[in-house]
């Protein structure tokens, strides 16, 4: 490890406040490190490794951008208030865009500890869960009803 950043004053050998790491970034960076271009990477998502060695797949700000207004345009009733039922990994790529595209219109994002209990929010009528998975659907009904 390189180092540690902390959000909170944490003193431990090798730690960064947060609040300091990007005030050196900024300086480091010059007047425009926040403004993000559409080809820079966003966000890096990285391989299971299942048939080879992981490996870092790169999204950049068009491609993330992009995939998020299509969900939004897919799903017009995502809007402020809206809550989404999150169950998937948070290291799942299309979870991220689910999650941004909440942020995208003031919805809230809602964690679903165990995802056979996701049946149980489905009959919230203040959850929208947008994305579904027939397996995992099958999988969730199954346990909630007790197994078959």
């Amino acid at each position: 490890m390189r180092f540690v950043v902390t959000l909170g004053p944490v003193q431990a050998p090798g730690a960064i406040p947060f609040d300091d790491l990007v005030a050196d970034g900024r300086v480091a960076a010059g007047a425009d490190w926040d403004r993000a271009r559409p080809d820079d990477a966003a966000l890096i998502v990285f391989t299971s490794g299942t048939t080879g060695e992981p490996k870092g797949i790169v999204y950049t700000h068009r491609q993330v951008c992009g995939a998020v207004a299509s969900i939004l345009q897919a799903f017009p009733h995502i809007e402020a208030g809206s809550r989404l039922a999150c169950w998937l990994p948070l290291s799942n790529l299309f979870q991220r865009m689910i999650d941004l595209a909440a942020i995208g219109r003031g919805a809230q994002t809602f964690f679903v500890e165990d995802p056979r209990a996701i049946m149980e929010h489905a009959a919230d009528d203040r959850a929208a869960p947008i994305h579904r998975r027939a397996a995992l659907l099958r999988e969730a009904a199954r346990g909630h009803r007790g197994g078959d």
